[in-house]
């Protein structure tokens, strides 16, 4: 079996050939005279085979050398030619991007970020798949994620974008015919709509003297935030839902906050991506992007 050759070997072979010997190669590469020389009968020795007739009068290529010449510097031409072309990749904003995210936080504020990036740099593809579940970024091959919560991943690269803050929203048909509430306390006489995530019987309220908890009984539940609004749209009670979900419905009077003093700053959202030396242009100039941009939105 042919023993794995030093490439930088095969490079010098090549250019001491173009040269038309071993003087002119190493004036023409700014190279020591003897390096070029020792590295030639070292390519010969690892081969087992001449490739030169070198006197002091000529310098000759063997049969064996002059095939080798020939095949190498075609094929090192090729691989310049590939290096050359990843190289210029690298400037490009191209290719397809991998996205994951909840469906809730991707349906508003994901797919509109998608968009606006993709009107910047239309050459960018995208998969995206909205899933509640935490999806093995490296495993599945995905790009990025928006994630809600503290993460433990600390092989992850990382940046926090915003919070989701946490409002007691209503309708207005709901409240004319319920009890007055004027303090959590009077959550008991109302119709509570409870996202199922956490605890879904204890609603925990920011305060200026920290943490303020009630107990609620609701009546509705959903593992879906957007499905919690909606059901606060159809009159069904106080729901305790992401503010970014209700900006037009309550700007629209469809809904409107209920004790206003009262919220939770929720917790982190945070766009998250494997850690690496290089990843992509398009995955470092998205990444950018949503950092920049999701704040806007809380």
């Amino acid at each position: 079996m042919l023993k794995t050759v030093d490439l930088n070997k095969l490079v010098d072979f090549v250019k001491i050939i173009d040269f038309g010997n071993i003087t002119r190669a190493a004036e023409g590469l700014g190279e020591p005279k003897a390096k070029l020389s020792r590295n030639l009968a070292l390519l010969e020795s690892e081969l087992n085979v001449q490739l030169v007739y070198r006197t002091t009068r000529q310098f000759q290529l063997t049969d064996a050398g002059r095939e080798l010449y020939r095949n190498a510097k075609t094929q090192l031409a090729e691989l310049e030619t590939a290096l050359h072309g990843i190289s210029n990749q690298k400037e490009k904003v191209e290719g397809l991007l991998r996205i994951t995210s909840a469906d809730d936080i991707g349906s508003h504020l994901v797919t509109p970020l998608v968009a606006a990036f993709r009107r910047q740099y239309p050459r960018v593809d995208f998969e995206i798949i909205y899933t509640n579940e935490y999806l093995d970024l490296i495993k599945l091959g995905v790009d990025l994620a928006f994630r809600v919560g503290n993460l433990k991943d600390s092989s992850m690269i990382r940046k926090v974008v915003g919070r989701t803050e946490m409002i007691l929203v209503a309708s207005p048909e709901y409240l004319a015919k319920a009890p007055s509430i004027e303090s959590l306390s009077d959550l008991a006489k109302h119709e509570t709509i409870a996202f199922t995530g956490g605890d879904p019987g204890n609603w925990k309220f920011t305060t200026k003297n920290g943490t303020q908890s009630v107990k609620i009984k609701p009546r509705l539940r959903a593992n879906h935030f957007p499905a919690v609004r909606d059901l606060a749209l159809q009159h069904f009670g106080i729901a305790f839902v992401p503010r970014f979900l209700c900006e037009k419905a309550l700007a629209e009077g469809d809904l409107v906050s209920v004790l206003k003093s009262m919220r939770s700053e929720g917790y982190p959202l945070q766009i998250v991506m494997p850690g690496g030396r290089n990843p992509p242009l398009r995955i470092k100039r998205f990444f950018e992007f949503a950092a920049r941009e999701f704040p806007k939105h809380f």
